[in-house]
């Protein structure tokens, strides 16, 4: 009797430490799968990330084709680049704030009316992989109106003040010494133009895409100026 009842306390012992046992390897499998479930999340945002990224690319594209097929002729009174085209997605002077910084291109306000960059021949708003493209444009100068225009000019502004463009300066301003905040200037502080006869504009696209992902991109274009423009 005395060995039996041995034999029943160690049975008891062992089951114990099996439970224990099998709790550890319990835990170890849910850790397990945890850690592989956030590696595939991990890999899947990168992945999309990626594919929003470029995404950008067309709007960037379609901003800059846009761009090149109303260049025209910058003295034209009513030419499109002269004045803000929001159905476009164009401002033509830099888009600031009341307080003359930037605007927030991170707030949902600043994109209400914003074109989308659409595949070729696609209706859909949004490409095979869930992303929605769109784009702002504008120009890199203080004003509207025609580069380095005054009053009197038809395209100028009517205060008489000249319309400071990104690496453009008026020709009656060239060899002053007026060097205009903002720009670049010589050692004699004359202001100078680093790229003549461009124009630049600024493109800032803005993918959403599945899993919430949303990416901003940001292009200065150059665009040639035309011989008749004058301002440069």
């Amino acid at each position: 009797m005395k060995n039996r009842s041995t034999l029943v306390r160690q049975s008891g012992v062992i089951l114990f430490i099996a439970l224990v046992i099998l709790v550890f390897m319990s835990m170890a499998g849910v850790a397990l799968m945890r850690t592989i479930d956030v590696g595939n999340d991990i890999a899947g945002n990168f992945a999309t990330r990626q594919a929003s990224l470029t995404a950008s690319d067309r709007g960037i594209e379609q901003a800059s084709g846009w761009l090149t097929t109303n260049q025209g002729d910058q003295t034209t009174a009513n030419l499109t680049l002269l004045t803000d085209n929001v159905a476009n997605g164009y401002a033509a002077k830099r888009r600031l704030d009341g307080a003359g910084n930037d605007v927030n291109f991170f707030s949902d306000a600043t994109w209400a009316n914003a074109p989308v960059a659409k595949m070729p021949n696609v209706a859909s708003e949004t490409d095979s992989l869930g992303n929605r493209v769109q784009y702002l444009i504008d120009r890199q100068c203080a004003r509207t109106g025609q580069l380095g225009s005054q009053a009197g000019n038809a395209n100028g502004n009517t205060d008489g003040q000249y319309n400071y463009c990104l690496n453009s300066v008026p020709a009656s301003l060239a060899g002053t010494g007026d060097c205009k905040p903002g720009f670049p200037c010589d050692t004699s502080g004359v202001s100078v133009d680093v790229a003549p006869n461009l124009t630049y504009y600024r493109v800032v696209v803005r993918t959403t895409g599945l899993r919430n992902a949303v990416s901003y991109v940001q292009a200065l274009v150059a665009q040639q100026v035309p011989a008749n423009s004058g301002g440069q």
